[in-house]
């Protein structure tokens, strides 16, 4: 059985994808950081959405493109979340280097 939080397991799967060219499809989940707050274990009531956005395709090959492709992908997730994004990651720039 394979453990979703492994590394390597997820970054060889995303790998894969990426080289046979699948959409990553951006989900936001807003809300829960009113209902599970920092420093809490019980969990308050109120509401969460789930947004599923359009697929976003990739743009060419390589590392430049896929950290494109993430960086995509954060960014409309943050977009439907209305939060800023506090790891913000690699720029493309900083991947041609």
């Amino acid at each position: 059985m394979l453990k979703a939080s492994s590394g390597k397991i997820r970054r060889a799967a995303c790998r894969e994808l990426f080289e046979k060219g699948t959409p990553v499809v951006p989900v936001s989940i807003c809300g829960t950081r009113s209902i599970l707050r920092d420093g809490h274990w019980f969990p308050r009531r109120g509401i969460i959405t789930v947004t599923i956005g359009k697929p976003i395709a990739p743009e060419g090959k390589g590392w430049t493109a896929a950290i494109r492709l993430r960086n995509a992908a954060r960014e409309e997730i943050s977009r439907r979340c209305g939060e800023p994004d506090l790891a913000p990651g690699m720029t493309e720039e900083q991947a041609e280097v």
